[in-house]
C-alpha cells in the first residue's frame, strides 16, 4: 500500500539524513523529512556542488568529504523526490 510504501521509505531515509548531519549537511531549519521539498533538496544538493567544485586543488581528505556530502545530498534529493511523487500519486505511477 501507499501508506506502508511511506513508511518504508521513511525508515531508509532517517539514517541517511543522520548521516548527513554528522557530515555537516545543514538542513534541520527545513524540518524533518516529512517537511522536505524537492526544492529545497535540489537547492541544498547545487550548493554542494558548488562546494565540491571549489575543493579539487585542495587537499585530498577535503575533497573525499566533499564528495560523501554531495553523494549525501544527492540521495537525500532523490529520496525526498520519490517521497513526492508517493504522496501525490498512487504506488503503481510512482514506481512506473
Amino acid at each position: 500500500s501507499q501508506q506502508r510504501a511511506y513508511c518504508e521509505l521513511l525508515a531508509f531515509a532517517q539514517p541517511c539524513l543522520s548521516s548527513a548531519r554528522q557530515l555537516g549537511l545543514n538542513f534541520s531549519a527545513w524540518g524533518d523529512f516529512s517537511c522536505l521539498a524537492p526544492d529545497q533538496t535540489h537547492f541544498l544538493l547545487k550548493q554542494q556542488e558548488k562546494a565540491l567544485c571549489r575543493t579539487h586543488a585542495q587537499s585530498a581528505e577535503l575533497v573525499r568529504d566533499r564528495e560523501l556530502l554531495f553523494n549525501q545530498a544527492a540521495l537525500i534529493h532523490v529520496l525526498v523526490t520519490f517521497k513526492e511523487l508517493l504522496l501525490k500519486c498512487d504506488l503503481s505511477t510512482a514506481l512506473g
